[in-house]
């Protein structure tokens, strides 16, 4: 590990995944000893999937009271709960379904009702405030009233972004709102996502990256702090952001 940046750099993205998901269950061990409750963001994609299995082996499990966790989501795609490109649905199906959380203490992002009856452009600004306020509802505050997650969870993309904070998006300046929506040019696509104030609050955040295709971004991330400014650098050097990076990624960092 290098301590500077609480970089994890494991053989394969199986071992990168498990070490993660250790730190992981250290987090929700010590939230719920502390306050009674682990409030946890979830990440989409294929990767974490890995961390989900890890959790559920028997010795993993049952180190956890999972009544006492609380479930959220970093950012979503507007497509049904139950559409193949959904993150609710990925993380649903590979950990949430084969554990005994609290079905009032999930708490999706996309409202599928509200969805379908109107257009994307109409319907993810609601999506976004109704979000924010069900923040405000459960998660707890620090001293200065602001809401603060036990755990983020959040990956990188090759292009450098993180949750769906893509380059060259309008939702990278929002500096109140705690989650937004943003449309993803390249991706002729909108999506709702929690934005820097909130995922810098978070006590912990937990970094999975792994595949060669990161290798180059993530080199650039950590040590040309003046070329171009992905979003994901915004945690390269905070505090409580752990990453956990399979050799392929790390293949590029030279003496990390």
């Amino acid at each position: 590990m290098n301590s500077k940046h609480n970089i994890h750099i494991e053989s394969s993205v199986e071992a990168a995944a498990g070490a993660a998901a250790d730190f992981w269950l250290q987090c929700a061990i010590a939230a719920i000893r502390a306050r009674g409750a682990f409030h946890v963001a979830f990440s989409g994609g294929s990767t974490p999937k890995h961390l989900h299995r890890y959790l559920l082996m028997d010795e993993q499990r049952q180190q956890i009271d999972w009544s006492c966790v609380y479930v959220y989501f970093g950012d979503e795609r507007m497509v049904a709960r139950a559409h193949p490109d959904s993150n609710y649905r990925m993380v649903r199906e590979t950990l949430l379904d084969h554990v005994d959380i609290p079905e009032a203490h999930i708490h999706p992002i996309v409202d599928d009702d509200l969805l379908m009856s109107s257009e994307p452009a109409q319907s993810v600004p609601v999506l976004a405030r109704n979000y924010a306020q069900t923040l405000e509802e459960f998660l707890p505050h620090d001293s200065d009233g602001r809401i603060c997650f036990d755990l983020i969870m959040l990956g990188m993309g090759a292009d450098g972004h993180t949750a769906s904070l893509f380059p060259e998006t309008s939702i990278l300046d929002e500096d109140k709102r705690t989650v937004a929506e943003v449309y993803v040019e390249k991706l002729q696509a909108w999506r709702v996502s929690l934005t820097f104030p909130v995922l810098e609050q978070a006590h912990q955040r937990l970094l999975l990256v792994c595949g060669e295709d990161k290798a180059d971004v993530l080199a650039k991330v950590f040590t040309h702090a003046d070329e171009e400014n992905y979003p994901v650098k915004r945690f390269a050097a905070m505090p409580d952001s752990h990453w956990f990076l399979d050799r392929a990624a790390a293949s590029k960092l030279g003496e990390y």
